[in-house]
């Protein structure tokens, strides 16, 4: 036999010996490797020891404009729908053992209304999901079969948080028209439009819990005290969060205005342009939640609670302040 058909042979018998699982456990020499194989490490017992944990406060660079990207939470709406729906089971029912439901929404859309700023409409549409258990006899099989009972409802909601919401002019109403050059008129051959486009976040809504309560009432009883169809009147109630992804100044509503101006005009790149606060950009609120004001003003120690917060974060702003400055 020549040297590579011995090669070969050699390989092959290797392979049978030590392939994937080997066919019998290899004699390890001493040195614990044989043609490229390791011997497996020993195993220790693991004991479970006590740990020590410290948590920190996060921290951060301080900065002039800290303006955050983030879901601004509109308003918690609580929304009831009345349900009537007829089921009809395929089979004659003798009892009905158990109904489990389940509240699923297929459509939830938000619009901002346009007769105030502080209303939005809310379009839901959903699915009751039932499975109903029941019995043929008063001894044998439970037989399950599941039905979806779609509910639909539009409502006028009040938000407690504006929303961005800027309109886009996308037709040529806007026009440009230049002068022609014997200054008699508009020139024909020059001529241009405008218009604008802006891209708004849509308001999201998230559901929150459910509740149903409902009345079942059996229908067409047969001879032997059986029924197929089933009315069931419901009322669904569901509980929804409305918000917005918005970027805001986290400061603005806590006398972060005063406190801010104060130090800006004491920084020589910023002397003058923001005297009193007045160049900040704030939205625009006349209108908005004017009878929500009005009951939070209304409500005993409001106003001593809202200067103290404000007096508060004023504090919270400066030390922040004086922090960055030293570092």
């Amino acid at each position: 036999m020549s040297d590579q058909k011995k090669k070969k042979s050699t390989s092959y018998q290797h392979n049978m010996n030590y392939g994937c699982p080997p066919k019998h456990t290899p004699k390890y020499p001493a040195n614990h490797q044989i043609d490229g194989y390791c011997k497996p490490s020993n195993k220790g017992e693991t004991e479970t020891v006590d740990a020590f944990t410290r948590s920190f406060p996060p921290r951060g660079d301080f900065q002039f404009f800290p303006v955050i990207d983030a879901n601004v939470v509109l308003a918690e709406v609580l929304l009831e729908a009345d349900v009537e729906a007829h089921i009809e089971l395929p089979t004659p029912a003798k009892e009905i053992k158990s109904i489990r439901k389940n509240v699923h929404l297929t459509q939830a859309k938000v619009i901002p209304s346009v007769v105030r700023r502080d209303l939005v409409k809310v379009f839901i549409t959903g699915v009751v999901h039932k499975n109903i258990q029941y019995v043929e006899e008063y001894s044998g099989y439970v037989r399950d079969y599941g039905v979806d009972i779609k509910f639909s409802t539009n409502q006028q909601v009040r938000i407690f948080n504006p929303v961005n919401n800027r309109t886009s002019q996308k037709s040529s109403v806007h026009e440009n028209r230049f002068l022609d050059k014997k200054g008699h008129g508009a020139d024909k051959d020059q001529f241009g439009s405008y218009h604008s486009e802006f891209f708004n976040e849509p308001i999201e809504v998230k559901l929150l819990g459910a509740i149903i309560n409902e009345l079942d009432l059996a229908k067409d009883h047969n001879l032997c005290g059986s029924f197929k169809k089933i009315t069931e009147k419901m009322e669904v109630v569901i509980f929804l969060k409305l918000f917005q992804k918005q970027q805001f100044d986290p400061r603005c509503g806590f006398g972060a205005d005063e406190f801010a101006a104060d130090n800006f005009d004491a920084q020589p790149e910023f002397q003058g342009q923001y005297e009193d606060g007045q160049d900040f950009d704030k939205p625009d609120l006349n209108g908005f939640g004017d009878s929500y004001e009005e009951d939070a003003d209304s409500g005993k120690g409001a106003d001593s609670l809202r200067k103290s917060l404000r007096g508060q974060m004023k504090e919270i702003l400066r030390n922040a302040y004086n922090q960055g400055s030293n570092q």
